[in-house]
């Protein structure tokens, strides 16, 4: 317990961050899998952003409409600009500059809001999170949601309820950093910051309301910018007609019990599992008791759970729903579910120390490393076959969401070096039959994170756009075609090309080997 509180904690959260950072590094650079919709996607609009700031528009990322705010891209487009227009680089500089704010984050507010061993307790228990360490293994926006959050909910208890202007504008700052991530951020922020105002931070409301000007001086020019797309998006959002989830089996009703429950059960099944949700629940638990006797004034807990319970019920009430929405508020779940442990007497505070590292040792490597299918979970009576396990626990699993162990040998390498041999030659351009080419495995947007890896250019789907040299790139099963593919598959398909605009009687062209 005296490694964690005293002077080598700072010592030892460097280097959970640096252990989870170069994990992270491994995976991607053996993980040969063709990238799934929303990781291709995120890591155009990264490639997107590069090309324009290379011309000097550095503006582009606030005046340009992609749907998501532009901080995350940015990052990836500068680790691009760094280490090449590559997957490897932008997840890597995803870790390197996201990690560590997690981690920070989490520290920081667990010190001040429970001493030095819950700061550190909570960096072990987020780390530990299934969800935190299969996200950094893509680039996606959510775990870079999550530091940031962290940071912010760091900096909001550090103001002491707005007493510290210092602090408020820092919380001011790193709020409008978290708008500039995804429009959402503004659920894991407000609740935590209106229970600090009435708990007493209404005193220094000067403070306060320079805090709330400079937030909104920093995080308007986007949104601002594009005020129309966002009305649309936000229609979209809150619409009453609810989407389909899975299968043909729509969303919950927004005012059902089983909307009300949704990201309950996704947090047992694809966030958290039941280990780290049991330290959640008897942690909130315990300090709650434990506040209504003695009610300190100096006391964060009550602003924690209204942080939480806000975020929670202001993200369910979205018509769409997803696993990975709520994941911002993990921090409100990391400090209540260790903060509690340091209040434990030293035997308890040994053991729980010691449970909580098992969990993160079992989570680390069994999302990390562990192949096959290994899942325990506690199945109820009338548990459904949903993707987020309804009226069923688990108990560990190496599935990770989105993305479990690496998976070496995979198409994606030998896809890039078949693109990379059509360029060589004499091929510009590709385009991809969205037909065959959108499904079982594969995606368009995969497809041309690929193309750029190359120095393909993708015309989108217009195949009249191609000369005579470019490519057109299909899939068909083996069987159908009179000549070996150009690729296999991991199936029972192959990857086939013509040259320039495919027209019936056109033969079957692979680019020649490597010399």
């Amino acid at each position: 317990m005296r490694v964690l509180e005293g002077r080598l904690d700072k010592v030892l959260v460097a280097g959970l961050a640096g252990g989870f950072i170069a994990i992270s590094v491994w995976w991607a650079q053996t993980d040969d899998r063709v990238p799934n919709g929303d990781n291709a996607k995120h890591t155009l609009h990264a490639f997107s952003y590069l090309d324009q700031f290379q011309l000097g528009h550095w503006l582009f990322g606030i005046l340009h409409w992609t749907h998501y705010p532009p901080l995350v891209h940015v990052v990836g487009a500068l680790g691009a600009w760094v280490g090449g227009t590559t997957g490897d680089a932008v997840v890597i500089t995803e870790n390197v500059v996201f990690v560590p704010l997690l981690a920070l984050g989490c520290y920081g507010a667990g010190t001040v809001a429970f001493g030095r061993l819950a700061g550190v307790l909570a960096v072990v228990f987020v780390l530990a999170a299934p969800m935190i360490i299969s996200l950094f293994h893509v680039f996606m926006l959510d775990g870079p949601g999550a530091a940031v959050a962290a940071v912010s909910v760091w900096f909001l208890l550090a103001s002491r309820r707005f007493q510290s202007l210092p602090w408020t504008l820092a919380a001011a700052c790193a709020a409008a950093a978290g708008m500039y991530v995804k429009a959402t951020f503004i659920f894991f922020v407000a609740g935590l910051a209106l229970a600090l105002l009435a708990r007493g931070g209404w005193r220094a409301w000067r403070h306060a309301v320079v805090g709330g000007g400079l937030f909104l001086l920093l995080a308007q020019p986007w949104y601002f910018a594009h005020l129309q797309d966002l009305r649309g998006l936000t229609t979209g959002a809150i619409q009453a007609q609810p989407a389909l989830w899975y299968g043909s089996v729509p969303y919950p009703d927004r005012w059902s019990l089983e909307n009300l429950t949704w990201y309950w059960w996704s947090l047992v099944n694809t966030q958290l599992y039941l280990p780290l949700v049991a330290f959640f629940l008897v942690g909130t638990v315990y300090l709650a008791v434990k506040w209504l006797r003695d009610r300190h004034t100096d006391s964060y807990v009550p602003e924690l759970i209204v942080g939480a319970l806000f975020a929670y019920l202001a993200i369910s009430v979205l018509s769409l729903d997803d696993p990975r929405y709520i994941l911002p508020g993990i921090v409100y779940v990391a400090l209540l579910g260790t903060g509690w442990i340091a209040s434990l007497p030293q035997t308890a505070k040994i053991f729980a120390v010691g449970v909580l590292g098992t969990v993160f040792l079992v989570n680390t490597l069994l999302v990390n490393y562990v192949r096959g299918e290994v899942t325990s979970r506690i199945a109820l009576p009338g548990t459904k076959p949903s993707p987020i396990g309804e009226r069923s626990f688990t108990v560990f699993s190496n599935r990770g969401y989105i993305e479990g162990h690496p998976q070496p040998g995979g198409v994606a390498p030998l896809f890039v070096d078949l693109l990379r041999r059509a360029r060589e030659d004499g091929a510009r351009r590709v385009v991809f039959q969205p037909e065959s080419l959108n499904n079982d495995g594969y995606s368009l947007d995969a497809l041309a994170v690929f193309a750029r890896y190359a120095g393909l250019e993708v015309p989108g789907f217009d195949w009249r756009a191609l000369a005579p040299n470019d490519i057109y790139v299909f899939r068909i099963a083996r069987t159908q075609a009179n000549r070996p593919a150009c690729l296999n598959s991991l199936d029972t398909t192959g990857i086939y090309m013509v040259k320039g605009q495919p027209k019936a009687g056109k033969p079957i062209y692979c680019p020649p080997t490597a010399r």
